[in-house]
């Protein structure tokens, strides 16, 4: 998520895939090469498995792990690879417990971050099965206490499946509180007050705070705490015995370390259970993927009917324009592999966790990955997006060529004076400036070159992103930079122009301490600049993020996406100013 740092302990990692701005970061976009030069060592032409086992998956993964482990900082690191009802291979790397020296293995839990709204979205399917819940009734009819403020006429009512589908336009989080064990269901009170960054369906903008609100219509419908309702209802019947919802670690003496640099850390609790509080092994998720295969049967039992796993898998927002052909069905992101199927992912980020599950479901074939390392997130994709690959390939005998992307188009390619300006995106502000024939770009202020390529486009490196070929177009009315990748377009940052500020909004500039801060964040701070005519918010971590004026009291953060068009209200004349943003108060000094 763009979110105050420090402050989110659910990694805003993946964007518009959405990976959003990258969450959800594709798997196969990043892994075909590796994965194909993999296969092009094990000669897999022709090859096929021997009992279900991927011999030469499982040689080829073994081979590379241990290699990566050190290269990234990865303490420990386990993964399963699924074959319709078999866990055909379970192993660890690393360590669960480095002082210890207890390994990892199959077993081994972690916390498995935002993998926990794959079954959060899943309970609120059975709940509908069973009459008790209905996802597309408004949101009240569960939360009767929710209310959040609109500038939106006439939008359409947030329901569950919108908040399955992050198309709610909910703030993506709600910061006050949110490293703590307080209940995540009393939040929901504390939100009269805030406002919708979007109307409903006008763009994928993964929220934590949606899924909250979910799991909160959840406890109310099911009778009895969220927690014990997943417990019984779902983590139960799969045979998860050893997995739980929780604030924080597992007491189970299955349940790794996490490590920063290769040494231990302290890991953060978290209010929002039903976003990201799982704790699993990798063995106990190949549970859930089999149930799925299983077309919603787990030990010949029932747990969820085939008509709601198809609706699960159904991308929910063909439609919608500025999703750029990302897909998203209800909490499963829907992607195509190399070869053209369908795949279904959710990854997590944790405190120092971070996860992966990721399933192609005509084939019936999944790879778990989950990590105990903060910097393991890119190994723990391309891990689990290789080895998903080479699982089809040898299932199938031919690793089969990639297909080009089939995401939407953009249009026709911008000329020179189309990109001068400001943008506002999820990692910050971005100037570009012309200079003749050439562009030059700065990001957050430092110097980000921007080069002319063969084609007569610009190609830019951009946080988040990477290299990537630049495009100016407007869709929707927003006038949007664009990355062209070969999946198609994604969405950087929309343009904002600079304004007259009022005479209200230029006197509040300054530094703003934390008035009610948690015990998590003591100190926290905000900056607030005039610079030419732009608002600007900030802080060390956070960057920068322009504020558009609505009035002289409250202000929108610029842009489209996670953790943008969120708002600041103000309070208090220029010698006594108050702003308040996500529950927290900060008084300038």
């Amino acid at each position: 998520m763009r979110r105050l740092p420090g402050l989110n302990p659910i990694d805003p990692k993946h964007s518009q895939t959405g990976a959003n701005t990258v969450k959800f970061q594709t798997p196969f976009f990043y892994a075909i090469r590796l994965a194909a030069a993999a296969a092009a060592c094990l000669n897999l032409a022709g090859a096929r498995a021997d009992a279900g086992l991927y011999p030469q998956t499982r040689a080829a993964l073994e081979a590379r792990i241990p290699s990566i482990l050190p290269q990234t900082n990865i303490v420990g690191l386990s993964i399963a690879l699924i074959d319709d009802q078999n866990v055909v291979w379970s192993q660890g790397f690393g360590y669960a417990d480095k002082a210890k020296g207890i390994k990892a293995d199959g077993d081994t839990i972690y916390r498995a971050g935002s993998i926990s709204k794959l079954f959060t979205a899943t309970a609120a399917m059975q709940l509908a099965e069973q009459g008790k819940f209905d996802i597309d009734a408004p949101i009240q009819a569960y939360v009767p206490q929710f209310s959040i403020k609109t500038r939106f006429a006439d939008a359409e009512p947030i329901t569950p499946r919108l908040l399955m589908t992050h198309h709610s336009g909910l703030p993506t989080d709600y910061f006050k509180g949110w490293l703590t064990d307080a209940s995540f269901s009393e939040m929901v009170e504390s939100l009269h007050d805030d406002y919708v960054s979007f109307p409903p369906k006008l763009i994928m903008s993964y929220s934590n705070l949606g899924i909250s609100l979910l799991g909160t219509a959840i406890e109310n419908a099911c009778g009895k705490p969220f927690e014990s309702c997943l417990d019984e209802g779902l983590l139960q019947p799969l045979g998860m015995s050893h997995a739980a919802f929780a604030h924080g670690e597992s007491p189970s003496p299955l349940m790794s370390k996490g490590y920063a640099q290769g040494q231990e850390a302290p890991e953060a609790i978290l209010r929002d259970i039903p976003a990201g509080g799982l704790n699993a092994s990798v063995r106990e998720l190949a549970r859930f993927a089999q149930m799925v295969f299983a077309k919603g049967v787990s030990s010949g039992q029932p747990v969820l009917s085939e008509a709601s796993l198809a609706e699960m898998f159904r991308p929910q927002n063909d439609g919608v324009p500025l999703d750029f052909g990302a897909q998203i069905g209800l909490a499963w992101v829907l992607d195509r592999s190399p070869t053209g199927e369908l795949s279904a992912f959710h990854d997590g980020g944790i405190g120092t966790f971070h996860s992966l599950l990721i399933i192609l479901p005509q084939k019936k074939l999944g790879v778990v990955v989950l990590s105990n390392s903060k910097d393991s997130e890119q190994a723990v994709g391309e891990i689990a997006g290789t080895a998903l690959q080479l699982m089809a390939a040898e299932q199938s005998g031919a690793m089969g060529p990639a297909l080009p992307g089939s995401g939407e188009q953009a249009g026709a390619k911008a000329s020179v004076n189309d990109y001068p300006g400001h943008y506002a995106a999820g990692f910050g502000i971005i100037q570009i400036k012309r200079h003749g024939k050439s562009l030059s770009m700065r990001v957050n202020g430092a110097r980000a070159p921007i080069k002319l390529l063969a084609d007569g486009r610009f190609g830019a490196t951009l946080p988040i992103y990477g290299d990537v070929v630049l495009n100016r177009t407007s869709v929707a009315g927003h006038p949007l930079l664009l990355a062209d990748t070969p999946a198609g377009p994604k969405l950087i940052g929309e343009r904002v122009v600079p304004r007259v500020l009022s005479s209200a909004w230029r006197k509040r500039v300054g530094t703003y301490i934390v008035q009610n801060p948690d015990a998590y964040q003591p100190d926290l701070q905000l900056t607030l600049s005039n610079r030419k005519g732009f608002l600007i918010l900030s802080n060390s971590e956070l960057g920068a993020r322009i504020l558009i004026p609505v009035s002289d009291t409250e202000a929108v953060m610029a842009g489209l996406g996670r953790a943008l068009g969120e708002t600041v209200v103000a309070d208090g004349d220029a010698g006594d100013a108050v702003l308040r943003y996500s529950g927290y108060r900060f008084k300038r000094r």
